[in-house]
């Protein structure tokens, strides 16, 4: 899917702080498992409290709200995404890493069909609520600046001819991203073999000053 951002979390200085802190993450390590099996409307707030032993009064001192909440567990499931991203990063050569983004973000929502339809969840929330909007917004341009950053490295090493990266990035996670939401659809996994051909006809091969790759 794409490179989340992590809610701003402090550093562990007092025993007070520290427990804050416990009690936040056990309030998202509830909520995550709720959301994926329940989905995210049929999930109360009453019972991620009742669930994780926590009255109402200190789910609010933590959360100002269901979609702040939903906010940090995207967060913790976008972990995953930025994996990838850092291991795609590792390759020496960046159309390698582009190759391995592409494969690796496909396997991963085809394989977890609960997370694509929480993303799915997470995108039509944007619609509605500024602050997911930007999330959303910061996360989707955090991505495609990094597969941008990509193409221009492979430009710089002369392996591909010139173009703007920015535009064909954005075209590139704006395909993944729709292709998340087409697992929905067809509620069944696909042979990724040829899907992750298609990918690297329209946004790797175009490209290249060897067509050999």
């Amino acid at each position: 899917m794409f490179y989340f951002c992590r809610p701003t979390v402090g550093i562990f200085t007092m025993k007070r702080k520290a427990e804050k802190d416990i009690t936040y993450n056990l309030i998202i390590d509830t909520a995550l498992p709720l959301f994926l099996e329940k989905g995210f409307e049929k999930t109360s707030i009453e019972e991620i409290c009742r669930t994780c032993n926590l009255s109402k009064g200190g789910f609010y001192h933590h959360f100002k709200s269901k979609d702040e909440l939903l906010f940090a567990v995207s967060a913790r499931l976008g972990e995953a995404i930025i994996q990838i991203t850092q291991q795609a990063d590792a390759y020496q050569n960046p159309i390698d890493g582009l190759v391995f983004y592409i494969q690796s973000y496909l396997t991963y929502y085809n394989d977890h069909p609960k997370e694509a339809a929480f993303f799915m969840v997470l995108m039509n929330r944007s619609a509605s609520s500024p602050a997911m909007q930007e999330f959303y917004l910061t996360s989707y341009l955090e991505v495609s600046g990094f597969l941008s950053f990509l193409y221009q490295k492979a430009i710089e090493q002369e392996l591909m001819e010139e173009f703007d990266t920015v535009k064909v990035a954005t075209a590139l996670m704006t395909s993944l991203d729709g292709m998340t939401g087409y697992f929905q659809v067809i509620g069944h996994k696909l042979e990724l073999s040829e899907v992750i051909e298609t990918y690297k006809t329209a946004f790797i091969l175009p490209y290249l000053k060897n067509q050999s790759y």
